[in-house]
């Protein structure tokens, strides 16, 4: 499998060779000839890798943590002079692994999507000197992000442990394996809204040209992480990894977006606010269809699974869109219409 990949990303990077060269690009180094505009950017390449990867960081640092205090029941850590028990069961570094693949999905599919599709629309704006544009525009973007990644957030927690039977458990992957990796994403679906919301407005501040903010809340963010997991750990074992996490992530978010507004006002507070209450509403009158829902759903196994994730997949969109709508909410339809490119906001 790690050939594979490898073998992948080579053939990735070597399929456009040949049009390159076809059009007259030749490979060659010539320091002396970079632009100004090149060594800007690699000047700033790794401040800015560092603010965008911080959600990666934090769960690269978490593992550690997992893979430093796992032990056996009763045992206590050697490396520590034996002052103390072990506070996590072995297997907690697999079970964040399997509940980062859920999160980083609807991470991928609605935070990632949406800041690729707005960054270049931001740097227009501020290229253009139009600043009405960008925070008509950032603040949309934003909008849009909290419409589909809360209710987003609210179906991972409810739907967690079908989700981890249906996609994990067979062979090794015991019952309890599913257990402890459905409460994880538990965890990890309370911060969805804001692991989604860091990439938006991160690149805002980039294109505005600060580097600096997103990579110094980036530290500040690790630090905290680490501090709240070995803190939680104790109490919840691997599940205060989880909780650290989608903490921190809170945190960040709403620091960056405090930092942001202070410095620039270029978000749309008042608007913001009023579309997030709407959509908690909306998702709270889904939860409680949900809840209902579910008990009545028939037996167990994989079949049943899909039958459960997909009903109310199906179902809780329904409600939140309804409700959504019927509040005054206006985002979807904006989506639907052409996104940013829609004039009547």
């Amino acid at each position: 499998m790690a050939i594979c990949i490898l073998f992948s990303g080579i053939l990735q990077f070597a399929i456009h060779l040949p049009f390159l060269r076809a059009n007259g690009f030749r490979f060659h180094l010539n320091l002396a000839a970079v632009s100004p505009e090149t060594k800007k950017i690699f000047k700033n390449l790794f401040p800015e890798i560092f603010g965008l990867a911080s959600i990666h960081l934090n769960v690269l640092s978490a593992t550690f943590i997992a893979w430093l205090f796992s032990g056996g029941v009763d045992q206590s850590i050697q490396w520590l002079g034996n002052a103390m028990m072990y506070p996590l069961r072995p297997g907690s570094a697999a079970a964040i692994y399997y509940s980062e693949r859920m999160f980083e999905f609807p991470q991928g599919l609605i935070g990632l999507a949406i800041a690729m599709a707005i960054y270049p629309l931001l740097s227009r704006h501020v290229a253009n000197k139009n600043f009405t544009a960008l925070k008509d525009d950032l603040t949309l973007g934003l909008r849009i992000q909290f419409m589909l990644a809360i209710p987003a957030g609210c179906g991972l927690m409810l739907l967690s442990e079908s989700l981890v039977h249906l996609l994990f458990q067979r062979g090794a992957f015991s019952t309890e394996d599913t257990a402890r990796t459905a409460d994880l994403i538990f965890w990890f679906g309370t911060g969805i809204w804001a692991f989604c919301a860091q990439p938006i407005i991160v690149r805002a501040f980039y294109t505005l040209g600060d580097i600096k903010t997103p990579c110094r809340l980036g530290l500040f963010g690790m630090f905290l992480n680490i501090m709240l997991g070995m803190l939680l750990i104790f109490r919840m074992q691997e599940q205060g990894l989880a909780l650290a996490l989608s903490l921190t992530a809170g945190i960040q978010s709403l620091c960056l977006l405090y930092i942001f507004t202070r410095k620039y006002r270029y978000i749309d507070v008042p608007k913001l606010i009023a579309s997030i209450v709407r959509i908690c509403i909306a998702s709270g009158v889904m939860l409680v269809i949900l809840c209902l829902m579910i008990p009545v759903l028939p037996g167990s196994g994989s079949l049943a699974d899909l039958l459960r994730i997909t009903l109310c997949t199906v179902v809780g969109a329904f409600v939140f869109f309804v409700v959504h709508r019927a509040l005054g909410g206006r985002e979807l339809g904006i989506l639907m219409r052409g996104g940013f490119r829609t004039l009547k906001r």
